[in-house]
C-alpha cells in the first residue's frame, strides 16, 4: 500500500512538472523565440564637426522575434494592462518602468541574474539576462525598415492611413481596428516581425535628438540622462510617409520618437533582447594588404632620400645589416639627441597629480588635473575615461596642444581654444571609440607666453631647450600613466597637430613606452618651419651638424607605428625623403608598413578624411581585437645545436638559453594580459632578444666579479657598511637584473653583499643637508591630506516597490522630515541608529564616519561634505545610493610633517637613490673593461 502511494505521488509530481515545463515552454520559449543578430555597424556624420564620418559598432545580441504579447506579459507580471485585448496581440499601455520590471521578473523566473537596478533604471550589460534593446541594437535589427517601398508598405506593416486629411479613417483605426496579432505580417531579413508598425517599442536609451552623436561609438547606450526614453518603429496609426518620405523623415527622424518613462500609451509596447556573452565584444576588423595604400602614395620621383644619408651606413662607412648592429647605432643616436635637447638637472619626482575638477560628459568622465613634472612645476592634463572602454585596462591616446581644451573639444577656460569644428579635437574623437584620451597642456603655455616660459626655463636650466623640457614632461606623464590601473601600459598612443605634432614626434622618439604615433603638420624637418625660435631650439640650432635632422627621430621611433598627416603647409611631398630614410630602418626590423604619410593637400588643418584615416591608424595598432595574446606565441626552446649567441670574457652564452628566457618573458607578459598585432611579434622577439642578451651579459659579468672578489678579498672588502639584504637586491635590480634570476641562494646573496659594500664604501652616507633638500623638493610626499569627521544618514528608496518613482519620492520625503528634526535640535546619532540605511555606519555606528578624505566616496557626497562648516548640516544630497544628510563634526586641515619627524624616511629614500646610481655606474664600468663579442645575426638565427 505504501509503495502504491509513493508511485501515485510520483505520477502526480511528474504530471505537475510536465505541466509546468509545458507552460514555461509556451510562455518563455525554448530559444526559438529569439534571433541572433550578428555584430554590425552603420555610419553617421559627427554632429559636432558636421564632417567626420563615425562608425557605430554593435556586438552580436539576441532579440525576440515578436513584440512581447499580452499572454507573456500577464504570465510574468500577473495583470494585462492592454486596451486592445488578445493573448497574441502585443502588450501596450505599459510604461518603460513596467517593461524593465518584466525583464527582471522573467530573468528571475528563469534563474538568471537580473540586468536592471529598479531604483535607478540602470542596466548592467555584462549580465546575460532579459533587457530592452538599445537604440543602436534596434537600429541594426530593424535596418531594413527604411528600405520598404511606400506602395508596398501595407503588405509588410500594420500602419495608419496614407491620407493625413482622413480624420475619420484615423479614428476608425483607434476605435475599431487597433493592434494585430504578432507575426501577422512577413518577417524582415533577420526573421523579426513587426519591426515597423503595430506598436512603438521601448528602447533602453534616454532620448537624444542628435542621432549623429551616439554615445559612445562602440555599443552605445545613449546619453547619461534625459527626461524621456526612446521608442522606435511606429504603430498602427502612424502615417507611412512620416516613416518613409525623405522630407518627413528628415523632420521626424524616421521611426524614432520619445516618451516619458512613466507614460503609458495604447500605441506603445516593447520587445526584449539579451546580450550574447562569450562572443566578440565588437565586430572584428580585418585588413587586406590594400589597407596601407592611402599611407603609401609616394609621388613619382620622390622615392629616394634626397640630401639625407642612409641610416644603414655607420660613421665608418660600414653597412648595418643586422638588428643587433642597428641597436648599437640606435643607442648612440638616442644619446646624441638627449644631449642636443638637454634636460632639467634634477632627479625626477615620483608620479603625483592634483585633481582640479571631475565632471561628467555623455561619452566620458573628465578629470582635470595638474601633474607634477618638477618639485615646483606642474603641467595641466585632462584625463577622459570613456564610460564604455573597448577593454580593461584600456589603451590610451595622448594629445598635446597649447592647452587641454582643443584636444578635448570642450571649453575649460584654457588658452587658444578651438571648437571641434576646427579639427583639433583628437581626444574627443578617440574617447568616442572607447579609448582613454589624455589632453596635455603643451610646454610653455602655462606661462604668460612662449617668451616668458623660455625665460623661466633658462633661468633654472641654461642648457635645456624648450623641446628638452617637453621630453622631460612627457616622461613624467607616462610615469604617471603607469600608476593608473585602468591604463593599458602596452598600448599608449600620441597624436598632435602643428605645435602638438612636433611634441608628439619628440615624445615618441625619446620615450619607448609610447607605442603608436600620429603627427599632423608638425614639420618633419628643421628646414620646414621655425625651429630656430627659442621655444624650440633657438640659436642653438645653428650649432647642430647639417646632417642632423628629424628623420633621425623617426628612426628612433622604429618599429613602432608612425603616421605623418601633411597638407602642403608645413609638411607635404617634400617630407617623403624623411619617411623613406626611416623606412629603411623599419624594413630592417621587418615592419615597412608601420610608417606612412597621408597628404590631404588642403593646407594646415586636417580634413575630415585625414581625421578618419588617423583614427583608423590608431584602431589598427591599438585595437585589442587585432592583437594576439603573448601566451599564444611559439618560441623555439629545443636544445638542438649549441649555437653561441655571445662570448663574455671567457664565458659563452648559448642561443638556446636566450630563447628559453624569451619564452619565459612572453609567459610573464601574457599573465598581465599583454597583447600585440601578430605581425609585430617577429620584430618584438628581435628587440626582446637584445634586451635579454644584455641582461645575461650583465649576469655573467657580476658573477665573474663576485668570483674574483671572493678569491682575493682585501681588507677594505672585508669591512661592512651595513647594507641590508633588501638594499643588495635593489642594487642587483639597478644593474639590470631581476633578483630571482640572478641569485641562486642566500649564501650567494651574502657574497654579493660583501661585494657591493666594498664597491660602495664611503659613498652611501646621507648628510642631514641632503635629506633636508630632498624633503624641501618633495614636500607633497610629507603632507597629510585634509580629513573630515562627519555624521551621516542615508535613506534608500524601497527596492521592492514596483513603482520606483514613487519609492524615490517617499524616500526623499522621509529624508526631508529627518532634516527638519535635525535642524530643530534632534540628536543626529539617535536618528541615524533609528533610520539610516547605511550598513557600515547607520544603525550600528550612529552614522559616524571618521577620517574621510577626498576620492573615497562618490563626488556629490564628497563635494557636499567638504563644503560644510564645522557643526553645519547639509541639505538633502542625492546620489545613486539614495538621499544623504551629512553633518560636519570636525575638520583636520592638511598638515606638513615637520622635517625632524620624517628625517629617517628622507634619509632612507636618499640612500636608496644613491644605491641605484652607484649600481648603474658600477655595471657600466665593468662592461667597459670586459671583452664582449656578439655573434652575427645569421649565427643567432
Amino acid at each position: 500500500m505504501c509503495a502504491r502511494i509513493i508511485n501515485w505521488c510520483d505520477v502526480k509530481l511528474l504530471t505537475f512538472i510536465g505541466f509546468w515545463l509545458l507552460l514555461n515552454f509556451a510562455v518563455f520559449g525554448n530559444g526559438t523565440e529569439f534571433v541572433a543578430i550578428p555584430a554590425g555597424s552603420y555610419q553617421v556624420t559627427d554632429g559636432a564637426t558636421k564632417k567626420i564620418k563615425l562608425t557605430v559598432s554593435v556586438s552580436e545580441f539576441l532579440i525576440s522575434k515578436t513584440e512581447v504579447t499580452q499572454k507573456q506579459f500577464s504570465q510574468v507580471i500577473g495583470y494585462n494592462p492592454s486596451y486592445y485585448k488578445g493573448d497574441n496581440r502585443p502588450v501596450e499601455q505599459v510604461s518603460w518602468w513596467e517593461a524593465i520590471r518584466y525583464c527582471n521578473l522573467r530573468s528571475v523566473n528563469e534563474d538568471m541574474e537580473p540586468c536592471y537596478n529598479l531604483s535607478t533604471g540602470k542596466c548592467d550589460f555584462s549580465k546575460n539576462a532579459y533587457r530592452l534593446p538599445t537604440e543602436a541594437e534596434w537600429s541594426i535589427a530593424g535596418s531594413d525598415v527604411n528600405k520598404l517601398d511606400m506602395e508596398d508598405i501595407e503588405k509588410y506593416a500594420n500602419l495608419g492611413v496614407a491620407d493625413t486629411t482622413d480624420s475619420k479613417g484615423l479614428m476608425h483605426l483607434v476605435s475599431q481596428k487597433g493592434t494585430k496579432e504578432v507575426s501577422s505580417y512577413p518577417a524582415n531579413k533577420f526573421g523579426l516581425y513587426d519591426m515597423c508598425g503595430n506598436v512603438w517599442e521601448w528602447c533602453y536609451d534616454y532620448y537624444n535628438t542628435l542621432i549623429d552623436q551616439p554615445s559612445p561609438l562602440i555599443n552605445p547606450t545613449g546619453p547619461l540622462w534625459g527626461p524621456e526614453r526612446v521608442i522606435c518603429g511606429g504603430c498602427f496609426v502612424t502615417t507611412p510617409r512620416l516613416l518613409l518620405d525623405e522630407h518627413w523623415r528628415s523632420i521626424t527622424k524616421a521611426g524614432r520618437r520619445s516618451l516619458r518613462p512613466d507614460d503609458k500609451s495604447l500605441f506603445t509596447g516593447f520587445r526584449i533582447c539579451r546580450s550574447s556573452l562569450g562572443r566578440d565584444k565588437r565586430q572584428k576588423k580585418t585588413y587586406a594588404t590594400e589597407w596601407f595604400e592611402p599611407f603609401n602614395r609616394i609621388p613619382k620621383g620622390l622615392e629616394g632620400l634626397g640630401r639625407l644619408r642612409s641610416f644603414l651606413i655607420d660613421e665608418q662607412g660600414s653597412k648595418i645589416s643586422t638588428v643587433a648592429q642597428w641597436q648599437r647605432q640606435r643607442r648612440k643616436l638616442k644619446e646624441k639627441w638627449m644631449k642636443l635637447l638637454g634636460a632639467p638637472t634634477l632627479r625626477p619626482p615620483l608620479p603625483a597629480a592634483k585633481l582640479i575638477k571631475t565632471f561628467q560628459e555623455e561619452y566620458y568622465t573628465g578629470k582635470l588635473m595638474y601633474l607634477q613634472t618638477e618639485p615646483d612645476d606642474w603641467m595641466k592634463i585632462l584625463i577622459m575615461i570613456p564610460h564604455k572602454p573597448i577593454k580593461s585596462p584600456t589603451p590610451v591616446v595622448i594629445s598635446p596642444y597649447y592647452d587641454v581644451d582643443a584636444p578635448a573639444g570642450k571649453n575649460l577656460g584654457g588658452q587658444l581654444y578651438n571648437p571641434p569644428s576646427q579639427m583639433r579635437s583628437f581626444c574627443y574623437l578617440m574617447v568616442q571609440q572607447g579609448y582613454i584620451g589624455i589632453a596635455v597642456q603643451g610646454n610653455g603655455m602655462k606661462q604668460e607666453r612662449y617668451d616668458e616660459a623660455v625665460a623661466h626655463l633658462k633661468l633654472k636650466y641654461p642648457e635645456c631647450t624648450g623641446l628638452g623640457k617637453w621630453v622631460w614632461n612627457v616622461h613624467r606623464l607616462v610615469d604617471y600613466l603607469y600608476t593608473l590601473p585602468e591604463v593599458d601600459h602596452h598600448n599608449i598612443g600620441v597624436v598632435g597637430h602643428s605645435y602638438g605634432g612636433t611634441m608628439s614626434l619628440y615624445a615618441a622618439a625619446l620615450d619607448d613606452r609610447i607605442t603608436t604615433v600620429v603627427d599632423s603638420e608638425g614639420a618633419i624637418s628643421f628646414y620646414f618651419t621655425n625651429y630656430y625660435d627659442y621655444w624650440y631650439f633657438g640659436d642653438y640650432i645653428r650649432d647642430i651638424a647639417k646632417s642632423t635632422d628629424q628623420h633621425e627621430l623617426l628612426a628612433l621611433i622604429a618599429p613602432r607605428p608612425f603616421l605623418l598627416i601633411s597638407g602642403e603647409w608645413a609638411d607635404g611631398d617634400k617630407s617623403w625623403s624623411h619617411i623613406n630614410a626611416a623606412r629603411e630602418v623599419y624594413s630592417l626590423l621587418s615592419r615597412p608598413e608601420c610608417i606612412g604619410m597621408f597628404n590631404h593637400r588642403s593646407g594646415h588643418s586636417p580634413t575630415p578624411e585625414a581625421f578618419e584615416l588617423l583614427r583608423d591608424w590608431f584602431v589598427r595598432f591599438l585595437d585589442v581585437e587585432m592583437n594576439t595574446s603573448l601566451a599564444q606565441i611559439d618560441v623555439d626552446t629545443s636544445q638542438g645545436e649549441k649555437r653561441i649567441a655571445a662570448n663574455v670574457n671567457d664565458a659563452s652564452i648559448y642561443e638556446v638559453d636566450v630563447q628559453a628566457h624569451i619564452a619565459s618573458r612572453f609567459e610573464e607578459l601574457s599573465r598581465w594580459g599583454s597583447r600585440m598585432p601578430r605581425e609585430l611579434i617577429g620584430n618584438y622577439k628581435h628587440l626582446l632578444r637584445g634586451q635579454i642578451l644584455d641582461e645575461m651579459i650583465n649576469k655573467i659579468l657580476l658573477e665573474q666579479e663576485l668570483q674574483t672578489f671572493v678569491k682575493t678579498p682585501t681588507e677594505a672588502q672585508k669591512s661592512f657598511l651595513s647594507l641590508s639584504l633588501d638594499e643588495v637586491r635593489l642594487a642587483l635590480d639597478a644593474c639590470g637584473q631581476s633578483f630571482e634570476g640572478l641569485v641562486a641562494d642566500d649564501d650567494q646573496l651574502t657574497e654579493f653583499r660583501k661585494l657591493f659594500e666594498a664597491v660602495f664604501k664611503d659613498k652611501l652616507t646621507v648628510s642631514v643637508e641632503e635629506a633636508k633638500q630632498y624633503y624641501d623638493n618633495n614636500i607633497d610626499l610629507f603632507t597629510a591630506p585634509q580629513e573630515l569627521s562627519i555624521s551621516h544618514i542615508l535613506i534608500k528608496p524601497d527596492i521592492n516597490d514596483p513603482n520606483t518613482q514613487i519609492a524615490k519620492v517617499k524616500a526623499k520625503e522621509k529624508a526631508e522630515k529627518l532634516l527638519e528634526k535635525l535642524r530643530a535640535g534632534a540628536d543626529f546619532a539617535e536618528l541615524a541608529k533609528l533610520h539610516s540605511d547605511c550598513l557600515s555606519t547607520g544603525k550600528i555606528g550612529g552614522g559616524y564616519i571618521n577620517r574621510l578624505r577626498r576620492h573615497q566616496k562618490v563626488p556629490a557626497f564628497e563635494d557636499a561634505a567638504f563644503e560644510l562648516k564645522d557643526g553645519e548640516i547639509s541639505d538633502i544630497v542625492e546620489t545613486e545610493f539614495g538621499y544623504h544628510i551629512i553633518k560636519l563634526r570636525a575638520r583636520k586641515p592638511a598638515e606638513v610633517d615637520p622635517f625632524e619627524q620624517v628625517k629617517p624616511k628622507a634619509v632612507k629614500t636618499m640612500r636608496v637613490l644613491k644605491i641605484k646610481k652607484l649600481a648603474k655606474e658600477y655595471i657600466n664600468s665593468i662592461r667597459d673593461k670586459a671583452e664582449i663579442h656578439l655573434a652575427s645575426e645569421e649565427t643567432q638565427d
